[in-house]
C-alpha cells in the first residue's frame, strides 16, 4: 500500500502539464479567433455529464440500504 502511493505521488510530481483538449479540437479553436470558441468548451462540458450521471445511478443503487439505514438513524437520534 505504501508502495503504491510512494509510486502514485512520485508520478504526479513529475509528470509534465498536459492539456485536456484533443488534437483536432485544440485546431479547430486556434483556427476561430472568434466566440464560438466558448461553445466548443460548452459542447465538451455537455459530453461529461452522462458519465458522471451513470457514476451516481451505480453509486446510490449500490449503497441504497446503507443511505437508508443511515437517513433511519439520523431521524430517530
Amino acid at each position: 500500500m505504501f508502495r503504491s502511493l510512494v509510486l502514485f505521488l512520485v508520478g504526479f510530481l513529475f509528470s509534465q502539464s498536459a492539456f485536456a483538449m484533443c488534437s483536432q479540437c485544440k485546431a479547430i479553436a486556434e483556427e476561430n479567433d472568434g466566440g464560438w470558441a466558448n461553445g466548443l468548451n460548452s459542447g465538451i462540458l455537455f459530453l461529461m455529464i452522462p458519465p458522471y450521471l451513470l457514476l451516481i445511478a451505480i453509486v446510490l443503487l449500490g449503497f441504497k440500504g446503507k443511505i437508508r439505514a443511515g437517513l433511519k438513524n439520523f431521524v430517530n437520534s
